[in-house]
């Protein structure tokens, strides 16, 4: 992993790279201070690829509407149809 350090009396930054558990002491080359840790943004996902676009972005009533066709084609039940015709 690449870590970015920097000195508190000067802002000077550097990027060192090391394990996630280590936590080497990192001293500046111009001041000799012992430098900081930067705690940065981390990194992004990117999903690529079908099936990750489509079912994630679309809206609820668009999904809604999608069963409804289903149930209507027969190709899947309707799990509410009994207690449709019952009274209230």
């Amino acid at each position: 992993m690449t870590y970015t350090y920097y000195d508190p009396e000067t802002n000077e930054e550097i990027e060192v790279e090391h394990g996630m558990n280590e936590s080497p002491e990192i001293i500046s080359e111009k001041t000799g201070n012992k430098m900081k840790r930067k705690i940065t943004g981390g990194m992004g996902v990117i999903y690529k690829g079908e099936g990750w676009g489509g079912s994630i972005s679309r809206d609820k009533d668009y999904l809604v509407d999608q069963e409804k066709d289903l149930i209507r084609s027969g190709e899947k039940k309707d799990p509410y149809a009994r207690h449709r015709d019952e009274p209230l």
